[in-house]
């Protein structure tokens, strides 16, 4: 039975569709900013063997090195310059399988994400069935892990010798990478939420079909 949308609208709550859109712009954030590992403010870059550059950023697309004007004292200015992790012109640098599973799984994750949003638009723009309620749950549940999955991967893995560049003491987990971790774990609490609306429609569908039968 389809449900029309002034019913939809009244079901489903304000603060789950807006929960939906900041998760998603929290997920992009993720995607796209190139904050994962940052250098420590209180210590020194250290150098990337493969590019010869100071160490400055690096995301889940991209890398940054410091310039220094002078001898690359880390109080004095620098400008920062940037690289893909994809496609560069390094023939030395090999992307870390670590950092493929965390591109892949985060990927994932966002197209999941990306296409439940459009769907939950399309929803209350047209109706829905409780079933396909029930699926954006789904949906966003499957993101939350393979989200929460990628952040896993890169925090145990960034900071090992073996893991990066072969240097673990001047870097800490940049502010990108705690906004992943809240959007993976925004999903888990944002999929339950479809459930409980599904949940819901369903017992209301049953007590009208029940006073109908009465």
């Amino acid at each position: 039975m389809a449900w029309g949308n002034r019913l939809i609208l009244d079901y489903v709550s304000v603060g789950t569709v807006i929960l939906t859109i900041l998760v998603a712009a929290l997920t992009l954030t993720g995607f796209w900013t190139s904050s994962w590992l940052v250098v420590d403010s209180e210590m020194h870059p250290e150098m990337v063997p493969s590019f010869r550059m100071l160490f400055h950023k690096i995301g889940l697309w991209e890398i940054c090195f410091r310039m220094y004007q002078n001898t690359g004292n880390p109080y004095q200015r620098y400008s920062v310059m940037c690289d893909s992790v994809i496609v560069n012109t390094n023939p030395n640098y090999r992307n870390p399988d670590f950092m493929l599973a965390t591109q892949v799984l985060y990927s994932t994750g966002m197209g999941v994400v990306i296409i439940a949003t459009v769907l939950m638009v399309v929803m209350l723009a047209c109706g829905a069935t409780r079933k396909i309620i029930f699926a954006l749950g789904g949906c966003f549940l499957f993101s939350g892990f393979s989200i929460c999955l990628a952040d896993i991967v890169f925090a145990a893995c960034a900071f090992e010798k073996e893991g990066l560049f072969g240097w673990t003491q001047s870097n800490i987990l940049g502010w990108t990478f705690w906004v992943a971790v809240a959007s993976g774990c925004s999903l888990w609490l944002l999929g339950t939420c479809y459930f409980i609306v599904a949940y819901r429609l369903d017992r209301v569908h049953h007590a009208q079909f029940t006073k109908y039968i009465l």
